[in-house]
């Protein structure tokens, strides 16, 4: 299976006083809603096809983008960091034609989804900000609920 490698970092202010953050911690997840929306063109199905390409920045978030079943895979106290996997499940985008503007209808359906699974690092820097580093999100594969 193909694998797509995303290697952009993104930073979180946030304190965390000298601890490892934590793979569920919300601003974590916050800021890997964002790397999602940033490199929303590079993320594939099992096609080939970017399910991602059309999606409004606004709908990238965890009631159409759910990030599940969150485990920690590694934890270094002396670097500050912890490796992280998680499943990764987004509501599929359905195009409708043209609204009464003449641009693409679009919705999204709750009940198809592409899933797949997410790994990525959470480590404090020298100013105990949180960065977050998204490693790898598999091949996503369409599953009806």
């Amino acid at each position: 299976m193909k694998k797509i490698s995303i290697l952009i970092a993104s930073v979180s202010l946030i304190s965390c006083q000298n601890n490892v953050p934590k793979c569920d911690d919300a601003d974590v997840l916050k800021t890997i809603y964002a790397i999602i929306n940033e490199n929303k063109d590079k993320i594939e199905n099992t096609y080939g096809q970017h399910p991602l390409g059309l999606y409004p920045e606004e709908k990238i978030n965890a009631e159409n983008i759910e990030i599940t079943e969150i485990m920690t895979s590694n934890k270094d106290s002396e670097l500050k960091s912890c490796g992280c996997e998680a499943k990764i499940s987004i509501a599929n985008l359905q195009h409708n034609g043209l609204d009464s503007n003449g641009e693409l209808a679009i919705e999204l359906d709750q009940k198809a989804r592409n899933e797949g699974m997410i790994q990525y690092t959470a480590q404090n820097n020298s100013e105990d900000n949180i960065i977050v580093k998204v490693e790898n999100i598999t091949p996503l594969e369409l599953k009806m609920k």
